[in-house]
């Protein structure tokens, strides 16, 4: 047998590996979102209201009055949970025009709360009008869409911010790269790398709201910018050196790299976006259980 059909059997069995690698892999990612999503399903704890009662609602002060008579109301089934800032997690959406459409989600503490809730307050008298109670939809979406979708939802006071909200902290500080998470001369299909991008953005997500992600296939690395700057830290610290598919993972924050090469925060591509209070796990609702 010659030299040439070696290498090409080697060749064969190589990729016949890989194949079989990539397949084990999707089965891998599958069977997670699979159980996560089955656990969501579970563990649910928001209910979505609506039918409230908005036509006498002339000012925000008139608005944050109906949402403490909801958050007291709904408080009877269990604790609502909190946010950063120890506020109750109740939100009144609004529409485009920033105007109140009527509902509203309540998130709480507990699964067991949810049915007990949407049992005694779904057709209760509100303010005149019959609520309808049921339980929230969630659906995953990526960061670049997020904040289109969240600030048409928020009250003014929880949209996403791109203001000073952390003046001290620049958005470098706050961004990790990771480096070497793929082979560049590997001959990847889309699927694959939707599947890297995938678990890399899910690594991420247990250290902290992510803010920005952006995914460089012809550098074989990505950029994951937090909304604290700790979250930032910890995933560095975790991620450096840890290895992804074989390749041991490089990790460092922005602007220490920045201020090794000499690139500045302006010339950046890094989007200087902060967010002030993020909906749950990177979620955006949807609609209620119908």
């Amino acid at each position: 047998m010659s030299t040439t059909s070696n290498e090409f059997e080697l060749q064969e069995i190589l990729k016949q590996r890989k194949k079989k690698e990539i397949q084990k892999r999707k089965l891998e990612i599958e069977e997670r979102k699979l159980h996560q999503i089955q656990e969501r399903k579970v563990n649910n704890t928001s209910v979505y209201i609506s039918n409230i009662d908005i036509s006498s609602l002339a000012t925000k002060e008139d608005a944050s009055k109906v949402r403490e008579q909801l958050v007291k109301e709904f408080s009877r089934f269990g604790v609502i949970r909190k946010d950063e800032d120890g506020v109750q997690k109740c939100t009144m959406y609004k529409d485009e025009n920033g105007k109140l459409k009527g509902d509203a989600l309540v998130i709480y503490a507990n699964p067991e709360s949810v049915p007990f809730a949407i049992d005694i307050m779904n057709g209760f008298d509100f303010n005149g009008t019959k609520l309808h109670v049921e339980k929230a939809i969630f659906e995953p979406v990526e960061a670049s869409i997020l904040e289109d979708k969240v600030n048409s939802t928020l009250l003014p006071s929880k949209r996403l911010k791109t203001d000073n909200h952390h003046p001290e902290s620049k958005v470098e500080d706050r961004s990790v790269v990771l480096a070497n998470i793929i082979d560049i001369y590997a001959d990847l299909d889309d699927d694959e790398l939707e599947d890297i991008k995938e678990d890399i953005k899910e690594g991420c997500q247990q250290f902290g709201k992510i803010a920005a992600y952006k995914f460089y296939e012809n550098k074989g690395e990505a950029t994951v910018t937090f909304t604290l700057e700790k979250s930032a830290q910890e995933c560095q610290k975790y991620m450096d050196g840890r290895f992804f598919d074989g390749r041991k993972v490089l990790a460092f924050i922005s602007s220490k790299a920045n201020i090794e090469q000499g690139v500045s925060g302006e010339d950046s591509d890094i989007p200087d976006v902060q967010y002030d209070d993020v909906i749950e796990e990177n979620d955006v609702f949807i609609q209620g259980d119908t």
